[in-house]
């Protein structure tokens, strides 16, 4: 692929790279293939036509996870490309697992013999950030294709390229292994959360302190709440209920209402 790129100037290098690497421009080691959206009049859900992505919406985990057909193509990605989301919602690479008609909100990313794809797909994961901050529009972001042919590529050899992808899907692979773990803790703790509760509640989590200190299960006695000595406030769905402009930040009376009981921290609103 002959170079359409200026180099990048030693001043212009976001950081020094190890002895080996260099830093490139997308451009002149890839190509670019800019989404262009088809006819509202071409678009269907009838699945022997082309596959359409459109945005974000239609980006799965690893490949598109479309909804959409196009009866007229207008842009199209090869399989193997990488597809981004240049609209709106920025980056979220994935790959393409076929021929895929590309709408304004991706593009195709098709990389020279001198890059690794999967190299490339986990350097935009890590450098999203530049697209956020290059983007342009105001009721949409909207990275351009200049924008993109212009990004810079920390560029190591493809030896080393393939080696830095299996050690981060190495340790991906661990992290994953591990949020497996965690979950399966964190379920179990809720459920001996509640055993614990329902011990303590039954007699079961006493039962060896009674035997000890000769005190008798048959003091118990189950009885209503309102006959015990406890006031119960509930709150004032009616006239005395607080008017909207009478809620304020700088308040000093927390105001709670039923979706604020909960087990996460919610935000609390604070009346005049």
């Amino acid at each position: 692929m002959a170079k359409k790129f200026e180099e990048i100037k030693e001043e212009e290098y976001p950081y020094e790279l190890p002895e080996g690497w260099k830093w490139e421009r997308l451009g002149n080691i890839a190509d670019v293939v800019m989404g262009q959206s088809p006819s509202g009049n071409d678009i269907t859900d009838d699945s022997t036509f082309t596959p359409l992505i459109g945005g974000a919406a239609d980006m799965g985990e690893v490949y598109p996870k479309v909804k959409r057909y196009t009866k007229k193509i207008t842009k199209i990605s090869q399989n193997n490309d990488i597809i981004l989301c240049i609209r709106a919602t920025l980056g979220r690479p994935i790959f393409s697992n076929g021929e895929y008609c590309l709408g304004r909100g991706v593009a195709s990313i098709r990389p020279s013999d001198e890059i690794y794809k999967n190299f490339l797909l986990y350097m935009y994961k890590n450098f999203e950030q530049y697209l956020y901050d290059n983007a342009t529009g105001s009721t949409f972001l909207q990275v351009t294709g200049k924008v993109l042919c212009q990004m810079p590529i920390p560029l190591p050899p493809k030896e080393t390229q393939q080696k830095i992808v299996d050690i981060i899907e190495s340790l991906f692979a661990k992290l994953d292994i591990a949020q497996e773990k965690v979950e399966q803790v964190l379920a179990e703790s809720e459920n001996r959360r509640s055993a614990i509760l329902h011990n303590a509640f039954s007699g079961k989590l006493t039962e060896k302190w009674r035997k000890e200190n000769n005190v008798s299960f048959d003091s118990w006695c189950i009885d209503k709440l309102k006959n015990f000595d406890i006031e119960i406030i509930d709150g004032d769905r009616g006239k005395n209920y607080p008017k909207k402009e009478e809620f304020s930040n700088k308040g000093e009376c927390v105001f709670l209402n039923a979706k604020n009981v909960t087990k996460k921290p919610v935000a609390r609103r604070n009346r005049k």
